[in-house]
């Protein structure tokens, strides 16, 4: 009861107490604000996604990069070079910190997601995200190292597709 009390105070930002003991928003609003995509998240809630699920997103999403990063390093090759490309195209010099942006995104969001899901959805997200990593990684073997557009554009609609709720 106090732990909930207190996690409903740090989560009002406001730092009063309703004479319930329920933040100024409700018994139910407990929100401390907003994360990527608009995830509610509370104070206590973030302690425990970061303690307990984030290391596992983090991990399988950093082995994602990773693997990914090993087969693009063909970018600079002159098979690349010679492809014509669209002249929406950015530099070259973006795709690092976007792809570390959007990797970043994906694990906390996704430990979010598994923290709130009950066990058997839990169960079926974690299969759906190796899924999807796997193809995220796997798209840049195909792509870059193999240099098969064909197939690489396959692997790009299949994670398109494993990217649906």
């Amino acid at each position: 009861m106090i732990r909930s009390a207190v996690c409903r105070w740090i989560a009002t930002g406001t730092g009063r107490l309703s004479r319930s003991g329920a933040g100024v928003f409700g018994e139910d609003d407990d929100t401390h604000g907003l994360l990527p995509m608009g995830v509610p998240v509370t104070t206590c809630e973030t302690r425990h996604v970061l303690g307990r699920v984030l290391p596992f997103t983090a991990g399988a999403v950093a082995a994602c990069a990773a693997l990914g990063s090993i087969a693009s390093g063909e970018v600079r090759s002159r098979w690349y070079a010679r492809l014509e490309k669209p002249v929406i195209q950015p530099p070259g010099v973006v795709f690092g910190p976007v792809w570390t942006a959007l990797y970043a995104d994906i694990a906390v969001t996704s430990a979010i997601a598994i923290d709130r899901l009950q066990e058997h959805d839990r169960a079926t997200y974690e299969r759906a995200l190796a899924a999807n990593l796997v193809l995220n990684a796997s798209w840049s073997w195909v792509f870059f190292r193999f240099h098969r557009l064909g197939p690489a554009v396959a692997v790009a609609a299949a994670l398109a597709l494993s990217s649906g709720d």
